[in-house]
Formats: structure tokens, sequence, C-alpha cells
């Protein structure tokens, strides 16, 4: 099932952007291209790369005349299919992860910097289906360890949060929390699946200031530690769960 939201669409309507295609294979997948990507130099397989020596972290900066030109869509992308990109979820903290990216990718800033950064993302989000692989982006097979994580760590960042307007931060959640619906139905069984999606919902909650998970927060320090960086250890309380349950009686409210 296609995470898609009808309302969402009639308010974030796609800006113009130097889009290759954006079309449904025969499988119904949705691929993801944008003409103005940036083509790293070396690539992971290649003879180049086996005998590169040199700082190849440097050599697969993202010049600044790209980003100063490149669209955000084209951004996001070049920023997802970056060899060392999701290096965040080798971390026990998906967050100090993310951080340590963040420090020698410029780009990251730039893109969170965009003023339609948020419409951008959220509409790729949408269209994300949990029945496609190799499509969020290419090499991510594994769409529950992968391609939605990649695009979570991303939504879960302050620096985002924190510009939202109640509108926007009401679009985002009704999304998340259909995200976590599915993955919890897909993977009921293994939690880290949805440990990302469960920590922005908890983000999101908090930002909306919803008084009762507020207060659950305030009185649970393993619960913020979760949250704030998105870790894979060091709570007692299990936070899915937990987030979801106040996240379905927010929702009700709204409803």
């Amino acid at each position: 099932m296609r995470v898609a939201l009808c309302f969402i669409i009639l308010v974030f309507a796609l800006s113009g952007c130097k889009k290759t295609s954006e079309e449904e294979p025969d499988d119904g997948c949705l691929a993801f291209e944008y003409s103005d990507t940036y083509q790293y130099p070396i690539v992971p397989g290649t003879e180049e790369w086996k005998s590169y020596e040199g700082n190849i972290r440097e050599a697969l900066q993202i010049p600044d005349d790209v980003l100063e030109t490149i669209s955000t869509e084209g951004l996001l992308e070049s920023l997802l299919n970056h060899p060392f990109f999701m290096d965040f979820i080798a971390y026990d903290s998906r967050q100090l992860g993310f951080n340590h990216l963040s420090y020698w990718s410029p780009g990251i800033g730039v893109l969170l910097r965009r003023p339609d950064f948020f419409s951008v993302i959220l509409d790729r989000y949408q269209k994300m289906d949990m029945d496609c692989e190799a499509y969020y982006p290419p090499d991510y097979s594994d769409v529950f360890q992968f391609a939605f994580p990649s695009i979570e760590i991303f939504l879960a960042q302050d620096e985002l949060i924190n510009k939202l307007d109640s509108v926007e931060i009401h679009l985002l959640f009704e999304t998340v929390r259909e995200v976590n619906i599915l993955k919890v139905d897909k993977v009921s069984y293994f939690y880290l699946e949805a440990m990302e999606s469960t920590a922005l919902m908890g983000k999101i909650l908090l930002k909306a200031n919803y008084s009762p998970f507020v207060e659950f927060y305030n009185d649970h320090e393993e619960i913020s530690w979760f949250i704030e960086y998105i870790a894979n250890s060091g709570w007692e309380i299990h936070p899915r769960d937990t987030i979801n349950a106040y996240a379905d009686d927010f929702y009700s409210l709204l409803h």
C-alpha cells in the first residue's frame, strides 16, 4: 500500500524541477530520477574505487557550484545515492551517526536549509511503497532497514521540525503514523524496523505539544534519550508501542 493522503497532495504541489522521470514501471513501483542528480566521480565496485589512494570522502564532496544550482529534488537524490550515506545506521545512535555524516557532507546542511525541502521530502515519503525494492534509491534493496530510514532521519532533524507550522506538523503526523502502522503490520515481530519512524513520531507529538505525551516524556528519561538520539539501546519502556499508543490518542483528537 502506498503511503498517500489526498488532502496532503492538494496542499503540497511539486514545484518545478529538473526531472528526468517520475513514472511507475510495469510492476507499479515509482522510480525517482532527476536529470540534475550529481554523478559521483568514483563509485564502489570500479577499479578507480579500489585503487584510489587519496581521501575518498573529499573526492566524493558535491562541489559548491553544484550545491548552488541543483534542484532540491536532485540534491536529495544525490545525497541518498552517496556511497557513504547509509553509514549512519552503523552507529548505536542514528542521530550521532547522522551528525557525523553531516560534518563531512556540507550538502546535508544545504538541503535542510532549502525553503522547499519539507514539501519535497514529504512528497517523496508519501509516494514510497513498502512492497517495492531497489527503487529508493538504487541498491537500497531492503526498504525497511534502508530506504524508509534514509528519509525519516532527515525528517527527524530539529532544524526541519522546528520550522514547521501547525498545519505542516499535522500533515507530517498523519503520514508518519500511516507508515508506522504499515511497518508494524508487515514486521510486527522486529521492533527495530520501525526505530526511526517511532522516534520521529515522538518528536512530532512533542512539537504538536500534545500534553499527555509531553508529561510522559518529561517523566521518562529513557524515552527522551530514545527520541533525541534515535538510539537502539538505553531505554527500558518499549518505545514503539508506547509512542504509537499516544499517537493513536492524538489522532482521535484530530478526527
